[in-house]
């Protein structure tokens, strides 16, 4: 439900804002003076003011503290509607006014992973990309990989390069993780994709309504409408090695086989989405629209990179252990990284002290997990608060 109590879709800025300093007021409080918020996103009360009489209008970055403070959560369907209204009405503002203001062409509908400052371009992907969803306008892309592989980084860094031909074909690009950051447990209930993407399409659907009357509800919209769709972690959502095989990769949900089916046919909007499993379809008729790519665990040159990226030193004979005790794993080698340069200053450590003393075959997780319990281990206790 939307925090305004009319509709907000022509409403400015400014009317929102005064409307939600209002109705979401701090506790104690009968509402937000823009002295109590300007506080709290530090910045001046002249500037909020101005925000709420539409002289200025907040950076990017400041709106998303605005939604903080005012407790606004994309992760909540009920506020979801209130924040892409805030959105929407700063890119309607008057072009004269502010013509050094880009329109958002990104929409992230949940928290999604962070953009990770990485030397390694992902060159075989980038390029996969380009000519899949640019070029031969495939409906449904997908990135396989077990976790920590690095595949939701460089899709982000390929969408962050890629913006003027995005905007060619898309109106705007809808982001979705069913991972909730900073924390592995999952999002594993497809409605949540489908109420968001239900309100950033600006489609009616209730809570109530069934998962399938939501799916097609998206579906018959993403017909008229050229929204690129990022879908990450879908995972969660598939059948898993060791299921049944004859299911592995397929959606336990029939309602999401046939929304992620219907995908793939797609000619008008279209798909990218992460998985550590395989996508399976059904068997349709028609034109094949999809396009799978198996992401590769880093080279040697690109791990080395990387880890000289953390400030590592020592010659590439000495760190090339590193590399070969982590497989190319990249989060594994953003661990070591980190653990490396801020644990030991003086040289660098053995690969028992790192846990990557390991001679057999371990999978990935396995080995940034240990990674990280030797990091954790390492650091000092917390001291409370005096």
């Amino acid at each position: 439900m939307n925090d305004l109590d009319k509709d907000a879709s022509e409403s400015s800025f400014g009317e929102i804002l005064t409307h939600l300093m209002s109705a979401r007021p701090p506790k104690g409080h009968d509402r937000w003076t823009d002295g109590m918020l300007a506080g709290r996103i530090a910045t001046t009360t002249a500037t909020i003011a101005n925000y709420r009489r539409g002289r200025s209008w907040p950076s990017a970055k400041t709106l998303r503290a605005i939604v903080s403070v005012l407790g606004l959560e994309r992760d909540n369907p009920e506020h979801q509607s209130t924040i892409i209204d805030l959105e929407d009405a700063l890119e309607r503002r008057s072009p004269i006014a502010s013509p050094n203001v880009d329109k958002s062409l990104f929409h992230f509908a949940s928290s999604f992973p962070s953009l990770v400052t990485s030397p390694i371009r992902r060159s075989d992907i980038s390029e996969w990309l380009d000519i899949s969803l640019i070029e031969k306008r495939k409906g449904l892309l997908s990135l396989i990989a077990s976790g920590g592989s690095g595949k939701t980084t460089a899709v982000r860094s390929w969408l962050e390069e890629n913006k003027q031909a995005l905007r060619k074909r898309f109106s705007r690009v809808f982001l979705f993780s069913f991972y909730r950051q900073g924390q592995t447990r999952e999002f594993v209930d497809v409605d949540l994709l489908f109420e968001a993407l239900a309100v950033f399409l600006r489609i009616k659907v209730k809570p109530s309504d069934s998962t399938r009357a939501k799916a097609r509800a998206c579906l018959n919209a993403l017909l008229t409408q050229s929204v690129l769709l990022v879908i990450d972690g879908i995972e969660s959502l598939q059948v898993p090695p060791g299921g049944e095989s004859t299911r592995i990769g397929r959606f336990k949900n029939d309602d999401a086989q046939e929304f992620f089916d219907a995908l793939s046919m797609m000619t008008i909007s279209a798909s990218i989405v992460t998985s550590r499993v395989p996508v399976v379809l059904s068997n349709r008729d028609g034109v094949d629209q999809t396009a799978q790519f198996l992401v590769r665990q880093l080279s040697q040159g690109e791990a080395i990179a990387l880890l000289r990226s953390y400030g590592i030193d020592g010659s590439d004979d000495e760190i090339v252990k590193y590399v070969a005790a982590c497989r190319g794993h990249a989060l594994t080698l953003s661990l070591v990284g980190t653990f490396i340069q801020r644990a030991y200053k003086d040289g660098l450590p053995s690969l028992d002290e790192l846990s990557l003393n390991e001679t057999g075959v371990i999978p990935e997780a396995a080995r940034a997990e240990r990674v990280m319990a030797g990091y954790l281990a390492w650091l000092p206790p917390l001291r409370p608060r005096s």
